[in-house]
């Protein structure tokens, strides 16, 4: 239809769904789809977006120094455009390459703004997943009740919602919390669930 903005927006969204079914190498065919309709259309903030999705898939596959310029990049721009949606998406997943570089200071700042702008947007994955990753900040950091009841409220709240991805994770990661404190019963019992 030679609307590029438009094309964008759809590859972008298609690029988000491939992410979740774990076809990531077609999600790198379409996310690059979506930078050069971006590119094609001048507009900034599909860029910021389209950066974000190459970006997630570069951490999924461990390229993290890959992916860190290109979300510092996609925040710089949505923050510039005062893009809300496109600045929870790249705060949030690079507060998650933080974490997972033992970054958490750096996580927890990055995790915390895009958990105040999901709430805000009322962008119920975002805030279950800011929520998640604080979590095991928290974790890692020592405060370890406060990971415990982050990870009670993400379970609670996905109950309320009919939320099914992130809550998935949370048994083993209280499991994960109970191991670390050498409470072996408590980290099966956990698992199991």
């Amino acid at each position: 239809a030679e609307a590029p903005v438009l094309e964008g927006k759809a590859l972008s969204a298609l690029s988000h769904v491939l992410f979740f079914i774990h076809r990531l190498d077609e999600m790198a065919e379409r996310s690059a789809e979506a930078l050069d309709a971006a590119e094609r259309s001048g507009n900034q903030a599909l860029r910021a977006l389209a950066l974000t999705f190459i970006a997630r898939r570069r951490i999924t596959l461990g390229d993290l120094s890959e992916a860190k310029p290109m979300l510092d990049e996609s925040i710089r721009i949505a923050s510039m455009l005062d893009d809300k949606p496109a600045l929870v998406a790249g705060l949030g997943w690079r507060g998650t390459l933080c974490f997972f570089e033992s970054e958490y200071d750096a996580a927890e700042r990055a995790l915390t703004r895009a958990l105040h702008l999901s709430a805000e947007l009322r962008d119920h994955f975002m805030l279950a997943f800011c929520r998640f990753f604080l979590a095991l900040t928290c974790a890692n950091l020592g405060r370890i009740s406060e990971a415990l009841s982050s990870l009670e409220a993400i379970t609670k709240m996905a109950e309320r919602n009919g939320e099914r991805y992130q809550v998935l994770k949370v048994p083993n990661s209280i499991g994960w919390i109970h191991r670390e404190l050498g409470d072996t019963d408590g980290a099966l019992d956990r698992d199991r669930a």
